[in-house]
Parts: C-alpha cells; structure tokens; sequence
C-alpha cells in the first residue's frame, strides 16, 4: 500500500517545554572538576548497563529523570526548571562526554516548570527565591 506523502499530517508541534544542548549552563571549573570525578564517573558507568536499557532513573534530590537508550546514550526524560538542577545537568553531560557517552535532550527533554511559591512559603522553608540566570 503505498501512502501520499501530501496527505500525511504535519508534525505537530510539541506541547511542552524543552531543552535542547545550548541552553545549559557553562560549568565553572570547579564543576567541571567535580563531574570528573571517580564516583561521579560510577554513577554514569553504573546507568550503561547493557541490562539497563530501557529503563529509566528519577533523581529528586537532582531535579533530573535519565534512561539509558544503549550504546553509551544516557536521555534526560526531565529536568526541573530550577539553576541547581541545570547546573547539575550540565555535570552529568560533562560527566558522560569524558566517558566517550552522549547526552541526548530535545526534543525527549520535558522542562519541568518550577512552581512558583509565595513569601509565606518561602519564609516556612527558610530560603530565598532562586536569582534567574543566563544560559549561554
């Protein structure tokens, strides 16, 4: 059967927001030290299991959800929308490039909205609202 390429529908247009590679932070060195380090490189090696494939990991206390997809391609399924979470991963790409992995973001990456809290709030968990910062 063949199919009229005319007739296909677009692809619609994603619903969500994204990430895509440029738009995560450039790390300080100290960063980039930290996401060289052995245990880090641990925690990567130990997310490209050939028995991993597939499967996918939630890292609250990150603000990242990774799967490994195979041949050393580790996607980032979330990232919240929060500096500490992007910084972080940031790290984790700098981690899997040095171990000779891919990070793959947009357009699998959803971009988790940070949900605004209001002064009260903020008092209660005795911190200060995040500063907004330029990702080049």
């Amino acid at each position: 059967m063949k199919t009229d390429p005319d007739r296909l529908s677009p692809t619609p247009e994603p619903q969500y927001l994204t990430l895509s590679h440029d738009e995560l932070p450039v790390l300080c060195s100290a960063d980039i030290i930290s996401s060289l380090r052995e245990g880090n490189k641990e925690f990567i090696v130990g997310l490209m299991r050939v028995d991993y494939i597939g499967r996918y990991d939630y890292h609250r206390d990150l603000g990242v959800t990774l799967q490994y997809v195979g041949g050393k391609v580790i996607r980032c399924i979330s990232v919240s929308n929060y500096d500490e979470s992007l910084i972080i991963l940031a790290m984790i790409e700098c981690t899997i490039k040095a171990l000779g992995g891919r990070l793959e973001l947009a357009p699998y990456t959803v971009l988790v909205p940070s949900i605004p809290l209001d002064q009260q709030e903020l008092e209660d968990l005795d911190l200060e609202p995040a500063q907004s910062m330029e990702m080049v």
